[in-house]
């Protein structure tokens, strides 16, 4: 008998969960009504496909088709709950999803840098501004790390 790694994955959305399965996923979610709404799709022909025998290939692509899996799992959960009337979809949820993205990448990825190089930026060619550019590196490195320790804890 082979012995086969049977791979499951699931995510939380919006009162509820996603299980991905080999060849479907569903989403089982608490409807505004109280009773819980099911919902079930195949997944794409990608997770079958040889693509996913080539290593670097498997990974990106599978990782890509995962946050899309994971996106529409989540938009279907907060339409759910929104009732018939509002639904998140259309231009309205590509203009939201790339304000999103735009607004994490610029918060996480471009203003730290920028911050900490912030007093070479403004003082540069200023006599004696190295030692208020390396004191301020010094109090930006201890904020950012006493804010992270108490957002922790709250």
């Amino acid at each position: 008998m082979e012995d086969r790694i049977i791979t499951y994955g699931g995510q939380a959305v919006i009162e509820g969960v996603m299980m991905r399965g080999q060849k479907a996923y569903a989403i089982a979610m608490r409807a505004p009504d109280g009773s819980i709404a099911i919902h079930t799709q195949k997944l794409a022909n990608v997770y079958r496909s040889g693509i996913t025998k080539i290593p670097f290939l498997r990974g990106s692509i599978l990782l890509w088709d995962a946050l899309g899996l994971g996106m529409n799992a989540l938009t279907i959960s907060a339409n759910t709950q929104t009732g018939e009337d509002e639904k998140l979809e259309g231009p309205a949820l590509y203009l939201t999803l790339g304000l999103s993205l735009t607004i994490g990448i610029g918060l996480f990825f471009c203003c730290p840098p920028v911050s900490a190089d912030l007093p070479n930026i403004i003082s540069a060619g200023v006599p004696g501004s190295t030692t208020w550019s390396k004191a301020y590196c010094v109090w930006y490195f201890w904020s950012r790390t006493f804010g992270a320790s108490v957002s922790c804890r709250m």
